[in-house]
């Protein structure tokens, strides 16, 4: 048909898309999760109806492409068909053109570009990486600076594969704020994804529960995964990076169990505050009540006593609750502030003192770190990514005396691209005595300097 006539054609789009198609508009968008979210078909969708209502030069890259067969080339076509579209769409050596309107989508791999030879695709208006956590930090600085049409973007699909992704990394610079999770809830059923942003980004983070047209036997495949393969599980379902290091302290299949794990909330009621010493850290509030974490604040960017007032609004004014600082550096004015308002249990902690067992420990904080490993079996934690993240990505080493010795912050903070401000305040709530009155839950039995599960 030389000149077809376009059809109204309805695209079902999974909910977490909308930052795509209805959001404000990017430079970066990140997609990132596992088998079973949509992430592909979600971008096809949105690339292939962009090129229906006007014309658009999209560039699909991967790292490598030696045939176009490798690339999402079928994936489009198949798209294209399922949509009905197949007569507005020619399919050449070159690519896949539209027949009216001149929109093109161009495919190449990367590994082999100079800065020189990519230059050909100065005008494309959208680049889609597809399997992005393969992509390397060469080719990133080359493609990216290559790309600048007005109002150009880029669309990154990728489930991680190691935590050191440059496409990852490059995330994480363009957007320093939290997560946040949304909600979508269709006939009965509640779909949730996490996702951030700033003014020239969005992450988001989705798996099959976030897929409203999950197909049941992809269920059927992840169900028998989940029995039979805990760690396979969390890489190809959950999105998490492929696997942890030998130095990593706690490992990602038991903090998956305890943002799964639900404890009563029974014992004393315990409050763990990280302070903010940079522009981009954050101070950030945990409250436990025994073993259960019952809720949790993040606030940036503020002065003591307005972080004071903000953490007795956080403490409904309870001034029996035990109040946990870390109060090296300027958090020793907040531990001034709680007290002289009143709140007598608060203790002042610093990260560097002298751990109950120096012998084991060359300070608090790594003591610390150890404590809660052993006894993360039995807490439950709020799902937060990026408290996960903290929680499996710090390190640690041995010092001369064979003392174990936690990451120092500043070489985390380097290698993630942010402060541990939520795995801090964390382990506040759940320390051992330390030099001060704190909790020792010896009711429950456990070992604190165990390095496994109880």
């Amino acid at each position: 048909m030389s000149n077809p006539e376009k059809r109204e054609t309805v695209i079902r789009v999974s909910p977490p898309f909308r930052a795509l198609w209805a959001g404000p508009k990017k430079r970066f968008y990140f997609f990132h999760g596992g088998r079973g979210s949509g992430k592909s078909i979600g971008a096809a969708d949105y690339l292939l109806n962009r090129a229906m209502s006007g014309t658009v030069r999209v560039l699909c890259c991967r790292e490598v492409q030696k045939s176009i067969k490798e690339s999402v080339h079928e994936l489009l076509m198949d798209r294209i068909e399922t949509h009905g579209w197949g007569e507005y769409f020619d399919d050449t050596r070159e690519g896949i053109t539209h027949k009216i309107n001149g929109s093109a989508f161009l495919f190449s791999g990367l590994r082999d570009h100079t800065s020189d030879s990519i230059k050909s695709y100065h005008n494309v208006d959208v680049c889609w990486l597809e399997e992005a956590h393969a992509v390397s930090d060469k080719s990133l600085k080359i493609l990216i600076p290559t790309i600048r049409n007005d109002g150009s973007s880029f669309l990154f699909t990728y489930n991680r594969f190691l935590e050191s992704d440059p496409v990852h990394a490059l995330a994480r610079r363009e957007i320093k704020t939290p997560s946040e999770t949304f909600q979508f809830t269709n006939k009965g059923k509640t779909y949730s994804w996490e996702q951030s942003e700033s003014a020239d980004a969005v992450m988001v983070y989705m798996n099959f529960d976030a897929n409203p047209f999950f197909p049941e036997v992809l269920r059927k495949e992840m169900e028998k995964e989940f029995k039979e393969d805990q760690n396979a599980f969390l890489h190809i379902w959950k999105g998490m990076p492929l696997a942890q290091t030998a130095d990593s302290v706690i490992s990602r299949t038991d903090v998956d169990a305890a943002c799964s794990r639900t404890v009563k909330g029974e014992g004393e009621e315990v409050c763990g505050v990280d302070v903010a010493r940079f522009g981009d850290d954050a101070s950030v509030f945990f409250k436990r009540k025994g073993m259960k974490v019952v809720k949790y604040a993040r606030h940036v960017k503020l002065g003591i006593q307005d972080l004071g007032a903000k953490l007795e609004d956080f403490l409904e004014y309870k001034k029996d609750v035990t109040i946990r600082i870390d109060d090296s550096g300027v958090g020793g004015g907040l531990t001034d502030y709680m007290i002289a308002k009143g709140y007598r249990n608060t203790q002042g902690i610093a990260f560097n003192q002298t751990p109950n067992d120096p012998d084991k420990y060359d300070m608090a904080i790594s003591e610390m770190w150890f404590t809660f490993k052993g006894i993360i079996g039995d807490v439950e934690l709020p799902d937060i990514p990026e408290l996960r993240e903290e929680l499996t990505e710090r390190k640690y080493t041995f010092d001369k005396r064979q003392r174990r010795s936690i990451e120092p912050k500043r070489d985390f903070k380097k290698r993630i691209g942010r402060s541990p401000d939520y795995a801090d305040a964390l382990l506040l709530c759940f320390m051992k005595n330390i030099g001060v009155i704190v909790e020792d839950f010896s009711s429950s039995n456990l070992d604190y300097l165990n390095e496994g599960r109880r």
